[in-house]
């Protein structure tokens, strides 16, 4: 699941005294969700990321598995759908380097090139241009004792002359690539960048995207050789970088009741590999084998297909199952699929999304677009089974595929059994699943399907995004991760990153934490809000709950 740092506004519901049918959990369902689980996630499978070999044993796999329970091919080549998506950018080590005097760097230890650099080589006296930026509001120009940049290099601080947070009088002008292009136009054949505070982050040094803006542009991560930069120095470096795509593939399957309407049931079956963008985990690289993420999620898909080609409770509708790749690189395969679908899209009735659904505990279930559709309002007032408590989250919008299916007018559910603090990490794995409340979350999706199984599409409404209300934006993070389904006052903390502020300071997961410097903690979004108001390098107190107990501690963003 690609996990955005909001948390959803949502409401619990109790069951009501409508009657409706519940179907079992089946014990041989249990154990063949387990086996599928256990599949996908093994180490031999390397994390799923897309482009890999574990990547097309998964693939090979889901297919296998639609195949034999009697499910049709509708993919572009039987049951795949091929699309391209990018890799990291590769750097050409031996035709970048770079130099001060005489003095060779090391690539990346000591630098490294930029997403804004163009495959090109510099070579000349640099000029200090402090944070390149010029604010004629502001009356600040940091070019105005720059005597000329014409054939030289450009050396300028990455942060601004306040910092680099959402509440600097200069954030219009914190963007890099506008810096790096004004100093090229003042004659600039190369720019170096640089970070001499600790008000600031290091430009990001993994990318899959060039943004080339005609001249060279490294990033000298050294402090002691940074701060030779501020005077002038004869400096010479090339850059030689490419962009690389990976194959990946949908897997899509069918089944034909010969009915006007098709239900989509979608799960993504990419994880982060040997630890992608997006891993939480500190240290050496690891497999991230993402049994919950989402292991669970697509081995309840192959369960759907299994049951919908063989209960007869369930021909109101056609079937198509979509394992989807590459969610983790931003609902690439799903947003692929519904710009280039192998099935109409104006048949489809509505799409169930299943996205971690591996860790129900404490008998919590989350549902998301809730409000997407008329008919759902009826169905969850209805609902009273398993002795469930939902958490409904009306909101189409989310950051997994339904998101995608959302945009294009169809009514959806998706269907989450919370975060944890083995989330994006290593620690994934499938001894810490909850087989049975899989089984679980798939007999309430065949009681959803049961409530809706005529053959009409339902009627889809747009939804307020909820879930990004009053959503700031922030440069400073804790590294905890938010128990999603925790309502009671403060953000109960789920898990921990190692090396980061919370960390640093002692915070633990089960604390709730309560206050941040001035800053009291009632729910998700008054932590953001606080968040919002601190940079890099502030020192904050932080007030939380331990097992009851009040507890302070100090902590350095």
């Amino acid at each position: 699941m690609k996990r955005l740092v909001y948390i959803i506004s949502a409401l619990l519901i109790t069951s009501s005294a409508i009657a409706q049918e519940c179907f079992e959990v089946s014990k041989d369902q249990i154990l063949s969700i387990k086996q599928d689980v256990e599949f996908l996630s093994s180490d031999a499978l390397e994390g799923r990321s897309p482009g890999t070999a574990g990547a097309i044993l998964a693939r090979d796999y889901i297919a296998k598995r639609f195949s034999k329970m009697g499910v049709i091919p509708m993919g572009q080549s039987g049951f795949f759908q091929e699309f391209s998506v990018p890799e990291p950018v590769v750097v050409d080590a031996d035709g970048t380097s770079a130099s001060i005097g005489k003095e060779s760097l090391a690539l990346n230890s000591q630098f490294y090139p930029l997403l804004y650099s163009n495959n090109a080589k510099a070579t000349g006296k640099t000029v200090w241009v402090n944070f390149g930026i010029t604010a004629p509001e502001l009356d600040y120009n940091d070019y105005k004792k720059v005597a000329s940049l014409t054939g030289k290099i450009a050396v300028m601080d990455v942060s601004s002359p306040d910092g680099i947070h959402p509440h600097s009088a200069y954030a219009k002008y914190h963007d890099l690539a506008n810096r790096i292009s004004l100093a090229k136009e003042k004659g600039a054949i190369g720019v170096v960048m640089v970070n001499l505070g600790d008000m600031a982050n290091d430009p990001e040094d993994e990318y899959r995207k060039i943004r080339g803006l005609g001249i060279p542009v490294i990033f000298v991560k050294d402090d002691g050789l940074a701060k030779k930069l501020k005077k002038s120095k004869d400096v010479s470096f090339a850059v030689q970088q490419e962009e690389k795509d990976a194959d990946a593939y949908n897997v899509i399957g069918f089944i034909d009741n010969g009915k006007p309407t098709t239900v989509v049931i979608g799960a993504h079956y990419d994880h982060l590999g040997w630890g992608d963008n997006g891993s939480l985990y500190v240290g050496e690289p690891s497999i991230h084998n993402g049994a919950d993420d989402n292991a669970s999620g697509t081995a309840a898909l192959i369960a759907l297909a299994e049951t919908l080609s063989k209960k007869k409770e369930f021909t109101g509708h056609n079937y198509l199952f979509i394992a989807f790749t590459a969610e983790e690189r931003g609902l690439l395969g799903s947003n692929y699929y519904v710009n280039n679908p192998t099935f109409p899209i104006e048949k489809m009735a509505y799409m169930i999304n299943m996205d971690m659904v591996g860790r129900l505990r404490e008998n919590q279930l989350q549902i998301s677009g809730t409000g997407t559709a008329m008919q759902w309002q009826s169905v969850f007032e209805k609902m009273e089974c398993y002795d469930l408590k939902y958490k409904l989250d009306p909101s189409g919008v989310g950051p997994s595929d339904h998101t995608s299916f959302y945009n294009m007018g169809i009514p959806v559910l998706h269907f989450f059994t919370g975060s944890h603090s083995d989330y994006h990490k290593p620690t994934d794995d499938a001894d810490k699943i909850n087989y049975k409340g899989i089984a679980t979350v798939i007999a309430v999706i065949e009681t959803v399907m049961q409530q809706v199984n005529g053959d009409e599409r339902l009627e889809y409404l747009e939804t307020k995004n909820e879930s990004a209300r009053n959503a700031p934006k922030f440069s400073v993070t804790l590294g905890i991760m938010p128990d999603d389904m925790y309502e009671e006052g403060g953000v109960k903390v789920d898990g921990v990153t190692e090396g980061k502020p919370a960390a640093e300071a002692g915070i633990m997961k089960g604390d709730i934490i309560m206050q941040l410097g001035d800053f009291t903690i009632g729910d998700i979004y008054a932590y953001m809000g606080a968040l919002a108001a601190f940079k890099k390098g502030d020192k904050v107190m932080v007030v939380y709950m331990r097992e009851g107990k009040k507890m302070e501690t100090n902590l350095q963003f």
